[in-house]
């Protein structure tokens, strides 16, 4: 069966965690462990009581073995 590319048939999720993640610079980005942002935005609390962030331009990649990504990322203004 065909899926369009919006579908997604199987879901993994990756916490930011992840050491195979790649932050770069990685002095760029900060690890919000006391939950800070728990109260902004919708959908409850950080999964794992975790998020990444940066204030400054950086970037992340992430290797893997597919053929469709979804990205959420969040902006604090």
């Amino acid at each position: 069966m065909a899926y369009p590319d919006s579908t997604v048939p199987r879901l993994v999720v990756v916490d930011d965690t992840d050491p195979t993640i790649r932050y770069s610079p990685s002095s760029a980005f900060s690890l919000d462990t006391k939950g800070s942002l728990n109260d902004l935005g919708w959908g409850g609390n950080v999964f794992n009581q975790t998020i990444t962030g940066t204030t400054v331009n950086a970037s992340f990649s992430y290797t893997f073995n597919g053929t469709f990504v979804r990205a959420v990322i969040a902006g604090k203004l």
